[in-house]
C-alpha cells in the first residue's frame, strides 16, 4: 500500500505542476491492475485515495490476477495502443519496482523511474517529436528502458 500510495502522489504532484505552467485544470485516469491480495487493496479505497491525492484524477483497475507479472499490464498498454481512439492520449507505465523486494536501492530506483514518465518534458515533450520516455535508455544488449 505504501508503494502504491507513494507512486499515485506522484502522479498528482505532476497533475498539480501541469495546471499552474498550463494555468488551466488537468485531469488523468490511472489504469491499474492487481496481482497478488485481492484484499489488500479494494477498488473503492483506491478510488478514494486517488481522489484525496487529485480531484480530477480517476483510478481505475482493469484487472484482478492470483499470480502474473508486469507483462499482463505491458499487454493492456500494447492492446490499448493498437486502438485508433489512442492516437491523441499519452500513455505511460509506472513500474511498482520493489513493492514485492523492498530495499533501498528499489526505492530510489522507482521513485527515479516515475519521476521521470510524470515529469511535463515526458508529457508534452518541447518539441513534440519525441514518442517515448524515461528515467534511462540503454542500446546495450537490447533498446530497452530498465525497470
Amino acid at each position: 500500500m505504501e508503494v502504491i500510495a507513494e507512486q499515485i502522489s506522484q502522479v498528482a504532484s505532476s497533475l498539480r505542476r501541469l495546471e499552474e505552467a498550463r494555468r488551466k485544470k488537468q485531469s488523468a485516469s490511472l489504469f491499474y491492475n492487481m496481482i497478488g491480495n485481492e484484499d489488500a487493496l479494494s477498488q473503492e479505497k483506491m478510488q478514494a485515495l486517488c481522489n484525496s491525492l487529485h480531484s480530477r484524477l480517476s483510478c481505475r483497475q482493469l484487472a484482478y490476477y492470483e499470480t502474473a507479472s508486469e507483462s499482463v499490464t505491458l499487454q493492456d498498454i500494447y492492446d490499448f495502443c493498437q486502438n485508433d481512439d489512442a492516437a491523441d492520449v499519452r500513455v505511460t507505465y509506472i513500474h511498482s519496482k520493489g513493492s514485492y523486494h523492498q530495499s533501498e536501492v528499489n526505492t530510489h530506483w522507482r521513485r527515479a523511474m516515475t519521476d521521470a514518465v510524470v515529469h511535463p518534458h515526458c508529457l508534452f515533450p518541447p518539441d513534440g517529436r519525441c514518442n517515448i520516455c524515461g528515467a534511462q535508455f540503454y542500446t546495450r544488449f537490447a533498446t530497452i528502458y530498465p525497470g
